[in-house]
Order: C-alpha cells, then sequence, then structure tokens
C-alpha cells in the first residue's frame, strides 16, 4: 500500500512547488535587501543605493545624473563628484585639497584652482534652475559647503 503521511509531501507536490516558486526573485541582488537585510542578517546601507534623495537633489549614482527641484543638471564627470560629495555631507566645508583628493584619480596633476572651475560652473549650471538660490556656500579661506536647508 502505498499511503502518504499528512506531513510528507508527495513527488507531485514538490515538482509544483519547484515549477511555481518564483526564482527570479531568489537571484536578484537587492530581492534580500528589501527590507532593510541582507541574507546574511546584516543590515544593509539604504543610503548606498543607486537612487538618493536629499531635499532639493534627487542623485542616481548608477546614471550618475543629479537633479536639482525637478530639473536635470547636465554635469561633467568631476561637477557630478563634486556636487555629489556636497550632497551626501550637507554643511560639511571641504577645502580645495579634499574635493581633490575625493573626486580626482590623480590629484597631484591638477591645478587647486581647478576645484574653483567647476565650483563656478556647478553654480551656473544651479543658478539656471533657480536664480533665487545660492547653494553652494564659500567659506573664505578654508573651502566650500552646500546650504544645509535644501
Amino acid at each position: 500500500m502505498n499511503q502518504v503521511l499528512p506531513r510528507q509531501r508527495t513527488p507531485d507536490a514538490a515538482v509544483r512547488q519547484r515549477e511555481t516558486f518564483d526564482w527570479s526573485w531568489y537571484f536578484t541582488p537587492t530581492a534580500w535587501r528589501s527590507n532593510g537585510v541582507c541574507a546574511s542578517g546584516v543590515k544593509w546601507n539604504r543610503a548606498a543605493s543607486a537612487l538618493h534623495s536629499s531635499g532639493a537633489f534627487l542623485v542616481n549614482t548608477s546614471k550618475r545624473t543629479i537633479t536639482f527641484f525637478g530639473t536635470g543638471l547636465e554635469l561633467s564627470k568631476y561637477e557630478f563628484d563634486i556636487l555629489r560629495q556636497f550632497i551626501e555631507r550637507k554643511g560639511h566645508v571641504f577645502s580645495r585639497e579634499q574635493l581633490m583628493d575625493l573626486v580626482w584619480e590623480q590629484p597631484e596633476t591638477s591645478l587647486d584652482r581647478t576645484v574653483d572651475a567647476h565650483i563656478k560652473n556647478i553654480r551656473a549650471k544651479l543658478r539656471a534652475v533657480r536664480p533665487d538660490l545660492e547653494p553652494i556656500v564659500t567659506h573664505r579661506g578654508t573651502g566650500y559647503s552646500l546650504r544645509e536647508d535644501l
């Protein structure tokens, strides 16, 4: 006699379960992170995701785009990286040397006034979207920061 006990599964049930299980979810790297915890149980940092919103700014690191009050900014590689540093640490004063070390691959090959030129370009692009705001603050003799209230 071929009896099936209540707690046992028949081979057909096991096959049906494999066929109906959504394996694409299982193999998606971000699937385990949807609740803020990865498969190993370690908390996942949501700020490190590809899309990061910070007040007036929306940063998409995978596409390397930044929007300011809903308007996309056309930024060069260095402008994007500088502005992203500002957005990630609003209110923090960055010296030219710090920005060079954080953004440039070989900071010793560029002049420190290069940072000033890129800051000027970023300010012009932000001003084109919102002429009434001055988001980047100059700290004389120290460096630059992004206003904390944005």
